[in-house]
């Protein structure tokens, strides 16, 4: 959060290091603080795979963090900040470490500011909203809203290992994402620590019409700005009936069509799933049916009539643009296993093998040309290449 500079304040970095680490143990408890190299490493590095393909062939070179401070309040992460502000010394905001595109760094002499202890839960079921604490993961935060009714609608494929901290931080999105929004369409308020360690609550009003929001300048910031330390978040009653379906695609250009006109005509299915026939042949494969197509998931859930209409009005746009009905099968399969993050750790295992996922936005005039151009642009350097896309908007798609 701010930059050490030894020059100016005269003193090595091994004796600033030793008193941070020492006025952090007088803050937190010295059990609260490690520098044990084995957690120092794993603190190092996020989930990026190409990070994981160096770390099995042991060149791994991160630079680790000088040690980590675990806190369970607000209170705990002012005073670390506090510290570090006082000895300019860098701090990196720790949650799942479920980041899979290499921005996970720390640097020489930095604290790792572990937050998986924060596991603050309330949830008020008439304003449909729920403080979460920063540490709590997604999947843990589903499971509690869904005891008591709702959900909260985000589903990304990281939700087992990531925080809701970090979600926010990063402005993460689910794969329900068309209908229930991403995170800066759920925060509702947030609960935040400066760098020099003050403690501030966003407006909590479910909207305002005067001055910038706040909210806004820390979601997406990725910890820059302040840490993030509890989350207001918006959930929603739980779903009596989840439909899902699948279509043959000819082209990534009809398909792209398709989700465009479904757009078109106002519908905001809560799961869309395009894929290009490479991506899509394991899939057909394990429901034996036969490659060399497309494929399009669509879901809807929430009323049981309601989720119906919705569904049988997608299929007929989809069979007004000669798109073919293919079951359901192969749809509540890819649900089924949605989490079998497998092939590229299989790429990885290979001799030589990497692999590694981009994402690419781009307008719905846009989005056919540089799907293809995306894909020209790779392939010479790939002996694969898949594209999909999993997000999309009033706008364009991603």
């Amino acid at each position: 959060m701010s930059r050490m500079n030894h020059q100016d304040t005269g003193v090595t970095r091994s004796q600033t290091v030793d008193t941070v680490i020492q006025e952090l143990e007088a803050a937190l408890g010295a059990s609260c603080v490690s520098t044990d190299p084995g957690e120092l490493l794993a603190a190092s590095h996020g989930t990026w795979p190409v990070e994981a393909k160096l770390e099995r062939l042991g060149r791994l070179r991160s630079q680790t963090p000088r040690c980590i401070a675990s806190v369970a309040s607000a209170t705990e992460v002012g005073a670390v900040l506090g510290i570090a502000a006082r000895h300019q010394v860098p701090v990196l905001p720790l949650g799942g470490a479920s980041g899979i595109v290499g921005a996970f760094r720390t640097a020489p002499g930095a604290i790792s500011l572990n937050l998986r202890g924060l596991k603050r839960f309330d949830l008020d079921p008439v304003s449909m909203t729920a403080w979460v604490g920063a540490g709590v993961t997604v999947q843990q935060f589903e499971d509690s809203v869904q005891e008591q009714g709702f959900t909260s609608g985000h589903y990304p494929q990281s939700m087992r290992l990531a925080t809701i901290g970090g979600m926010v931080a990063t402005n993460g999105a689910g794969t329900f994402s068309t209908k229930y929004g991403r995170m800066r369409d759920m925060v509702q308020g947030l609960e935040v620590v400066l760098a020099d360690g003050r403690c501030i609550t966003t407006h909590l009003g479910p909207d305002a019409s005067t001055g910038p929001d706040l909210n806004h300048l820390f979601i997406g910031a990725e910890g820059t700005l302040g840490v993030i330390v509890a989350a207001r978040l918006q959930v929603w009653p739980a779903p009596a009936c989840r439909l899902m379906t699948a279509y043959a695609i000819p082209s990534p250009e009809r398909g792209l069509e398709a989700l465009r006109q479904i757009v078109v005509q106002g519908l905001r299915p809560a799961l869309v799933r395009l894929y290009d026939e490479a991506e899509a042949e394991g899939l057909w494969r394990a429901v034996d049916a036969p490659p060399g197509a497309g494929l399009l998931i669509i879901g809807q859930d929430g009323r049981a009539d309601v989720t119906e209409l919705e569904m049988r009005i997608c299929r007929e746009i989809l069979k007004g643009m000669g798109v073919e009905h293919a079951g359901d099968a192969v749809a509540n399969h890819w649900f089924a296993h949605r989490f079998d993050w497998v092939r590229i750790p299989e790429w990885n295992d290979r001799a030589g093998g990497i692999a590694d996922a981009i994402e690419v936005s781009a307008p719905w005039s846009r989005l056919p040309a540089v799907w293809n151009a995306t894909r020209e642009a790779i392939a010479p350097l790939c002996a694969r290449v898949e594209s999909h896309v999993s997000h999309i908007y009033h706008v364009g798609g991603s």
